[in-house]
C-alpha cells in the first residue's frame, strides 16, 4: 500500500518520463525525411565528440608506426621550389627522387589533366608573335620539342617502375569529361548499372592519356561532406557510367598488395543492390550500402608523418623515413584549395584524408556499424528509459542530476572504448536525448515540489525555526506535519529574575522594547542551536530541541543554548543601564525525556508545543534555580545525553512537587574541554562532601561544607547544604535516610 500510494504520489514525473521515453523511440526509429535529417545531425555531432575525445593524449604518428607517408607541397616548397603547378620534369624527378628513397607506391593527390605547354612551341608563338619568321632557326627548335616535352619526360619516369598511382576526380556534371580514367575494378551489367546503390558521378577531371596508360593504375579523390559540409565518410568506390572505379587511398593500398582486382560484395534489398563489403585479398572491409566507410581520423592535420616536397627534392629526408612506405603527394598550402573541414578542424589537408583511408585498410581500422545496433540501441532505450522514469522521482535533485549523467559519461565511455578497442560505431543520440528529457521532467517537478513543499513548511514551522531549518526540513525525505507524537526531546524554559520589580519601574514603552530586545538575542541563539520556539509567556522563553526534526544531540545542544543565553544576559545587561534596569539575571531550566509533542489548542487557536511530565519537570527546575541560587540546573537525563561533554556541579537528590520518585539535579558549569585545574579540584572536594552527607556522617560533612564555604564563599550552595545539615541534626534523621530533599513549593 505504502509502494502504490508513493506511485500515486509521484505520478506526473513518471507517465511524463515514459512519454519522453515514447518520444525517443519515436525519434530513433521514424522514416521520415526530416526526422532523419535531424537525428543523422545530431549523431553526427556526437560522432565529432567522441572523435575528439578518443585521441585526446596520442601524439603525432612514428615514421615507425604507420606504412604511410605524406609529401607535402607546403608554403616552403612554393617559397623555394616556385609556384604551383610545377613543371612536369621537376615532378618527375620528384618521384625519382621518392624511388631512391625507397619508396614502394607513390600515389599522387594531384591531377594532371592538361597538358603542359612545350618549351619549343613558346618560343616559336612568341617569334610569331613579333614578326621574326626563319624557317632554318624554326626547324633548329623544332627539332628540340621532344627534348622538352615534360609531358613525355614524366610519362617515361612513371612507366619505369609499376608503382604510381594517379589521382582524378568525379563529379555530378556530365558535360565536364576531361582526361582518361583507369581501367575500373568492376563493370556492371545494365541491370547491376540500375539497381546498384553505389554512388554515381558521370563527370570526370582525368589525367592526360599519355600519363595514364603509364600509370596503368588511378583513384578518385573526390571527397563527400555530410549535409553540414564536413567530410566523416569517404567512398571507397563510386560508380562512373557502367564502371567502379576506387578511391586513392583503395587503388593505392591494392598497388602496396600487387592488387589488380577486388571484390564487390552485394546483396539484393527491396531490388536494389546494396554493397556489404570489399574484400581486399584476405580482408574485408565492411561498408554502408553506397560503398562509404566512417573515416576513422587518428587525429587532427599533421598526424602522418609529413615531408616537404622541397626537402625531398633537396635530398634533405633520411631515405629511412620513407623505405617501404605508400607515399602520398599532396599539397597543404594555404590557397590550392586541397582543405577541408573534419571533425577536428575546417583546413584538413585532403591528401591525409586519403593516406588515413590508406592506413585504416592495411590496419583493418574502419569502424562499422553492426547489424545489431538498431536493436542495442532500442534495448537501452527501454532498460534506462522505464528506469529512469521510475526511479528518478524518489531521488533528492542532487541525486536526479548525478545519477544520469554518470550513465551518460559510461556510455560515452563504453562506445569510445568500442570504437577504439572494438571498431564498432554505434549512435547513442537517442538516449542521450532521452536522458535529458527525462532529468529535466524531473528537475522542473522536483523544484515545484520543493519550492511548494518549502512553501507549506515555512508556513507551518517558520514562527517556530529558523529559516536554514526550514531549508533543510524541505531537502529532506521525511515528512513533517503537525501531527502529535511522542519523541524524546530536551526542553527549556528561561525567565528574567525579578521580572516584576524590574517591570514595576518601568514605562509601558520601555517594557515593551526591554522585552524585545532581550527576546530577539535569545530566539537567535535558540536557533543557531538547532533549538524551536515554543512561546514568550511574559517574560518566559520556553523551547525544545529534537522537533520538527529529530536530533540526537538535542541535550547537549539545549545546554549549549543556555550557556549562551547566559552570557548574552550579562551582555545585556550594560545596554538596559540607560533605561534604570541595573543587571538582568535569567534563570535557565532543562530537562529531557519522553514528550508529546504536536499541534495543540482550539479550534480558535493553535499552537505546536510538546506537554508531558518531563516538560512540567523542566519547569520546575528553572523555578529551582532561585532556590539553589544556580542561574542554570538541568536533570539526570540531560547530563547523561550530554554524553560527558559537559562538566557540571551535583547540586541536589531532590523530590519535587506532585512526583514521588527522587531525581538527580545538576548545575553545568562549563564544556569538559574549558574545565581548569581549579574547577576539577573544587567539585572533587564537593564530591567528597557530598558523599558524607549521603552517609549522614554529619559532623564530617558539615567540617567539609564548612571548609568549602570558607574557600568559595559566593557558592551559596555549601551555606544551603550547611545549614540542612544543622536542621537534619535538631530534627533527627528519616529512617532509612537516602538523602533525598523534599521541595514542599513549586
Amino acid at each position: 500500500m505504502r509502494l502504490l500510494t508513493k506511485l500515486r504520489q509521484k505520478a506526473l514525473p513518471i507517465i511524463s518520463g515514459l512519454c519522453i521515453l515514447g518520444a525517443a523511440f519515436w525519434f530513433e526509429t521514424a522514416p521520415q525525411p526530416t526526422i532523419s535529417i535531424v537525428r543523422d545531425r545530431l549523431n553526427s555531432l556526437i560522432y565529432d565528440l567522441r572523435m575528439q575525445f578518443s585521441v585526446i593524449g596520442k601524439p603525432p604518428l612514428k615514421p615507425s608506426q604507420t606504412d604511410i607517408a605524406i609529401v607535402d607541397v607546403n608554403e616552403q616548397s612554393l617559397k623555394e621550389e616556385g609556384r604551383w603547378p610545377w613543371q612536369r620534369d621537376k615532378i618527375a624527378k620528384l618521384l625519382q627522387k621518392l624511388r631512391e628513397d625507397g619508396a614502394v607506391v607513390v600515389a599522387f593527390d594531384v591531377v594532371f589533366a592538361e597538358p603542359e605547354r612545350n618549351l619549343a612551341d613558346q618560343i616559336l608563338e612568341e617569334l610569331i608573335t613579333e614578326g621574326v619568321v626563319n624557317p632554318k632557326f624554326s626547324k633548329d627548335v623544332r627539332s628540340y620539342q621532344k627534348y622538352l616535352d615534360n609531358d613525355q619526360e614524366f610519362s617515361d619516369v612513371i612507366a619505369e617502375k609499376n608503382d604510381v598511382v594517379l589521382g582524378f576526380v568525379l563529379s555530378d556534371d556530365p558535360a565536364n569529361v576531361i582526361g582518361e580514367l583507369p581501367q575500373p575494378i568492376m563493370t556492371l551489367t545494365p541491370s547491376e548499372e540500375e539497381r546498384a546503390d553505389l554512388n554515381q558521378l558521370p563527370g570526370q577531371i582525368a589525367n592526360l592519356p599519355l600519363l595514364q596508360k603509364s600509370a596503368k593504375k588511378g583513384g578518385f579523390v573526390t571527397t563527400l561532406t555530410d549535409g553540414d559540409g564536413i567530410i566523416r565518410h569517404a567512398p571507397l568506390v563510386i560508380e562512373h557510367g557502367v564502371g567502379v572505379y576506387p578511391s586513392l587511398g583503395l587503388a593505392a593500398v591494392m598497388q602496396f598488395y600487387y592488387l589488380d582486382n577486388v571484390g564487390l560484395n552485394f546483396v539484393e534489398l527491396d531490388n536494389a543492390l546494396a554493397l556489404t563489403d570489399i574484400t581486399l585479398g584476405k580482408k574485408s572491409i565492411a561498408t554502408d550500402a553506397f560503398g562509404q566507410v566512417l573515416v576513422p581520423y587518428r587525429g587532427p592535420s599533421h598526424t602522418f608523418p609529413y615531408y616537404s616536397a622541397s626537402d625531398v627534392l633537396r635530398d634533405k629526408v633520411d631515405p629511412k623515413l620513407l623505405e617501404n612506405k605508400i607515399v602520398f603527394v599532396g599539397a597543404s598550402a594555404i590557397g590550392l584549395g586541397d582543405l577541408h573541414a573534419t571533425p577536428f578542424e575546417t583546413s584538413y589537408p585532403g591528401v591525409e584524408i586519403h593516406a588515413t583511408v590508406a592506413d585504416a585498410i592495411i590496419n583493418h581500422s574502419f569502424a562499422s556499424v553492426p547489424d545489431w545496433s538498431l536493436g542495442a540501441r532500442v534495448f537501452a532505450l527501454f532498460v534506462l528509459g522505464v528506469l529512469m522514469a521510475f526511479l528518478l522521482p524518489f531521488l533528492s535533485l542532487i541525486w536526479v542530476i548525478i545519477v544520469p549523467t554518470v550513465i551518460a559519461f559510461s556510455i560515452a565511455s563504453l562506445s569510445i572504448w568500442l570504437y577504439n578497442h572494438m571498431n564498432i560505431y554505434i549512435s547513442t543520440i537517442s538516449v542521450y536525448l532521452m536522458l535529458a528529457g527525462v532529468v529535466m521532467v524531473n528537475i522542473i517537478h522536483a523544484l515545484i515540489f520543493e519550492s511548494r513543499k518549502r512553501m507549506q513548511l515555512k508556513e507551518m514551522f517558520g514562527q517556530y525555526v529558523p529559516p536554514a531549518h526550514v531549508e533543510k526540513m524541505s531537502e529532506s525525505n521525511t515528512k513533517y506535519s503537525f501531527e502529535g507524537e511522542s519523541r524524546d526531546m530536551s526542553v527549556l524554559f528561561a525567565d528574567i529574575r525579578d521580572f516584576t520589580k524590574i517591570s514595576e519601574s518601568l514605562e509601558a514603552s520601555q517594557l515593551k522594547g526591554l522585552l524585545n530586545d532581550y527576546f530577539t538575542p535569545m530566539t537567535k541563539i535558540i536557533f543557531d542551536h538547532s533549538g524551536t520556539i515554543d512561546k514568550y509567556v511574559g517574560d518566559m522563553i520556553m523551547a525544545f530541541w529534537g522537533a520538527p526534526m529529530e536530533n540526537k544531540n538535542h541535550a547537549l545542544d539545549a545546554v549549549l543554548a543556555g550557556f549562551a543565553m547566559l552570557k548574552m544576559a550579562e551582555v545585556m545587561s550594560n545596554q538596559f543601564q540607560n533605561i534604570g534596569v541595573d543587571k538582568i539575571q535569567i534563570g535557565v531550566g532543562i530537562n529531557s525525556g519522553l514528550m508529546n509533542v504536536g499541534d495543540m489548542g482550539s479550534t480558535y487557536r493553535r499552537s505546536y508545543t510538546v506537554l508531558g511530565d518531563a516538560v512540567n519537570l523542566a519547569s520546575r527546575l528553572e523555578s529551582s534555580t532561585k532556590f539553589y541560587h544556580a542561574n542554570f540546573i538541568i536533570s539526570q537525563n540531560t547530563l547523561d545525553g550530554c554524553h560527558g561533554e559537559i562538566i557540571a556541579r551535583h547540586l541536589d537528590r531532590v523530590k519535587v512537587v506532585g512526583k514521588e520518585k527522587a531525581i538527580e539535579i545538576y548545575q553545568p558549569i562549563c564544556l569538559k574541554s574549558e574545565a581548569t585545574p581549579e574547577i576539577l579540584s573544587e567539585l572533587s572536594r564537593q564530591a567528597a562532601a557530598e558523599a558524607l552527607y549521603f552517609e549522614a556522617k554529619w559532623d564530617d560533612a558539615y567540617q567539609a561544607y564548612e571548609e568549602l564555604l570558607a574557600d568559595y564563599p559566593d557558592c551559596a550552595l555549601y551555606r544551603i547544604y550547611a545549614e540542612r545539615i544543622k536542621e537534619l541534626q535538631s530534627q533527627g534523621t528519616v529512617d532509612p535516610w537516602d538523602g533525598c530533599y523534599v521541595r514542599v513549593s513549586k
